[in-house]
C-alpha cells in the first residue's frame, strides 16, 4: 500500500494539466491499469485488470479524445517531476543529463484513422515496401541509475507529424 500512496502523490501533481477533475480521474484510472495489466490487448485489458463494468469501455475510449487534457502541459509537468525527484539518480556525462531519443514507423491499415500518413521506410531489405501508410512515433527518455544498471525513463512520446517551420527556424 505504501507504494500506491507514493504513486498517488506523484500522479496528483499532474492535475494542473487537466481542465476537468473527472478527466484527471479517468487519467489516473488508466495509469493504474497501465501499471498492473498483464496483457497488451488495448483498452479491454484496462477494463479486465481493474474489474470495471463493460459500460466503462466507452468512457475510457472517450478519454483519449478529450479536449480537457493539455498534452504540452502534461509533458512539461512530468519532465519537471522526473528531474526533481530523480536528480541524484540521473545518469550524466560531464555534468550533462543523458537523454535517449528514438522513433518507430508503425504501419496502419485503417482508412479513417487519425494522423496516418505516407511514410518512407529506410531499409536495405528488398522485401519491405519503400512506402507505407502509418504512424511515425517519436520518444524521448532520460537515463536513470538503477542499482547496478541503467533504466530509460520515458519523458514524452508522440505521433510525429513532421517539422514545423517558424520564422526560418524549425521547432
Amino acid at each position: 500500500m505504501t507504494l500506491w500512496i507514493h504513486w498517488w502523490k506523484i500522479v496528483r501533481t499532474l492535475r494542473p494539466a487537466f481542465t476537468r477533475y473527472r478527466t484527471f480521474l479517468w487519467f489516473a484510472t488508466l495509469l493504474a491499469a497501465f501499471c498492473v495489466r498483464g496483457d497488451l490487448r488495448g483498452v479491454t485489458s484496462f477494463v479486465r485488470v481493474l474489474g470495471l463494468q463493460p459500460k466503462f469501455y466507452d468512457r475510457l475510449l472517450d478519454f483519449f479524445h478529450s479536449k480537457a487534457v493539455d498534452v504540452s502541459k502534461l509533458i512539461t509537468i512530468w519532465g519537471t517531476i522526473v528531474l526533481s525527484l530523480l536528480k541524484h539518480q540521473l545518469f550524466t556525462i560531464n555534468g550533462r543529463i543523458v537523454l535517449l531519443a528514438d522513433g518507430i514507423k508503425a504501419p496502419k491499415s485503417g482508412r479513417k484513422m487519425p494522423a496516418v500518413k505516407k511514410l518512407h521506410q529506410e531499409s536495405q531489405n528488398n522485401s519491405k515496401p519503400e512506402f507505407i501508410f502509418g504512424h511515425s512515433c517519436q520518444s524521448v527518455a532520460v537515463v536513470v541509475n538503477a542499482q547496478n544498471s541503467f533504466f530509460a525513463l520515458p519523458l514524452a512520446s508522440q505521433i510525429h507529424e513532421g517539422l514545423t517551420f517558424s520564422q526560418g527556424c524549425f521547432i
